[in-house]
């Protein structure tokens, strides 16, 4: 029997007309519900807002530092793209070769993306299986109820604020990927 593998994807730089686009990719090594509850708890306790660009920066690099303390419930890959127009295929790489990083031979993986519109579920998983990722199924998610897509917000954010030249999250970066919490590809 093939084990599911859950992951969460969210997308960051639409934005800037592609010069700096941010893919996170957030895999549950356990329990999906538990580690959302733990999620939850950590952005009550931080003061964290469900949505990354309405925290200010202490608030969401102390939730980022208390979420990787996770690392041995989910890890988060993330990939920066710079100058590209079709977001949605970038996407599908991104989750593709994350799942090639991480390894998923016998596995299923079921995606789900914030706000994936119902008509792209199958566009969606016809480009990963292009490319080799055991996609099974595809949904869209609200961000809002989703604390795992949080999580996928908030490291885009953080890549996205480090890529910018912000030092505080240059350093918070620096030491999520250093405890392999976030592992950044293609670097």
């Amino acid at each position: 029997m093939q084990t599911i593998l859950y992951v969460y994807v969210d997308e960051s730089g639409q934005d800037t007309e592609g010069q700096l686009f941010i893919v996170s990719v957030v895999i549950a090594l356990s329990d999906p519900d538990a580690l959302g509850a733990s999620l939850e708890r950590i952005e009550k306790a931080t003061g964290k807002q469900r949505k990354w660009h309405k925290t200010p920066e202490r608030i969401g690099i102390n939730y980022l530092q208390q979420a990787k303390q996770l690392k041995a419930q989910a890890v988060v890959y993330v990939e920066t793209h710079r100058t590209v127009r079709d977001y949605f295929v970038n996407t599908a790489s991104t989750i593709a070769s994350a799942l090639r990083m991480h390894g998923v031979s016998g596995k299923r993986a079921y995606i789900k993306f914030d706000a994936l519109p119902r008509t792209k579920e199958y566009v969606l998983l016809s480009l990963l299986r292009k490319q080799g990722a055991p996609a099974w199924k595809a949904s869209g998610v609200n961000d809002e109820k989703e604390p795992l897509i949080r999580l996928a917000d908030a490291v885009c954010g953080l890549v996205r604020g480090a890529t910018l030249g912000r030092a505080g999250m240059q350093a918070a970066l620096s030491e999520c990927v250093k405890s392999g919490f976030v592992i950044e590809m293609g670097q």
